[in-house]
């Protein structure tokens, strides 16, 4: 491991085999208290205090993306048409509104890139969390995992989509929650969608805990409420397992 990705590490090993058996039966498993020592807790605070974050959202097919600047350029009215507009398209089809910090997709870039974010996309393609994966799947064939931090404050979502895109070859969705001190009522649970269109399991946001899921999986991220207040956020870094030749 190299002392870029050292600052993080695997708790759960030891319960590798009952993780395992669970996404299999089920496509999907949580990993309670991921991290060992003090990695969880310095990315929340990286991710609560340090990252400037870029508001994205679709129109259509189109993805759109405002930055801090663009975003402080919003009167009050032109923020709540933005956010009305989102919600009105969020009834006819698949919609998202949330804000995100990219990483760059390739090792080289990277390294060229400072910051705690970056290190933690490296400890995920570090050989222990790939090894992890894969025996969780059950997939050895996954040779890389990407990587972004996405935020959800009040009014942010993500409707029901099942993570298959052509040529991405993705195996499985992973989402490192980095969110104390939330409360079910605030929404933003990550919720799986039955063929019937019913909701047959919600996640709430939790902290230190890693979420895998299998690709395809109908699923969603609930719209944060006002119950949630203007100060919370739903914090996590999230990609997806992949093979193929890495970036």
């Amino acid at each position: 491991m190299s002392s870029d990705t050292a600052a993080f590490a695997l708790d759960p090993m030891s319960d590798l085999a009952l993780h395992a058996a669970a996404f299999a039966q089920r496509g999907r498993v949580q990993v309670p208290t991921a991290l060992s020592g003090d990695g969880a807790l310095r990315m929340h605070r990286h991710l609560a205090q340090e990252l400037d974050w870029t508001l994205i959202f679709n129109r259509g097919d189109e993805l759109c993306e405002l930055d801090n600047a663009a975003r402080a350029s919003l009167d009050v009215r032109q923020a709540a048409d933005l956010m009305r507009a989102a919600q009105t398209s969020a009834r006819r089809g698949f919609q998202y509104l949330f804000e995100q910090a990219r990483v760059p997709a390739t090792r080289a870039g990277r390294a060229a890139t400072p910051g705690l974010l970056t290190r933690f996309a490296e400890f995920l393609n570090d050989v222990p969390f790939l090894e992890f994966a894969r025996r969780v799947t059950g997939r050895p064939e996954i040779t890389f995992a990407d990587a972004q931090a996405t935020c959800y404050r009040e009014g942010h979502f993500l409707t029901t989509h099942d993570d298959l895109v052509e040529g991405k070859n993705r195996v499985a969705a992973y989402v490192f929650g980095f969110t104390p001190r939330w409360r079910p009522e605030w929404g933003g649970q990550l919720q799986f969608i039955s063929d019937e269109g019913g909701i047959v399991e919600g996640w709430v946001p939790r902290f230190n805990v890693l979420s895998l899921v299998r690709v395809p999986q109908p699923h969603l991220v609930s719209c944060v409420t006002p119950l949630a207040g203007a100060g919370a956020a739903r914090h996590s870094v999230t990609g997806w397992l992949r093979t193929g030749t890495p970036p």
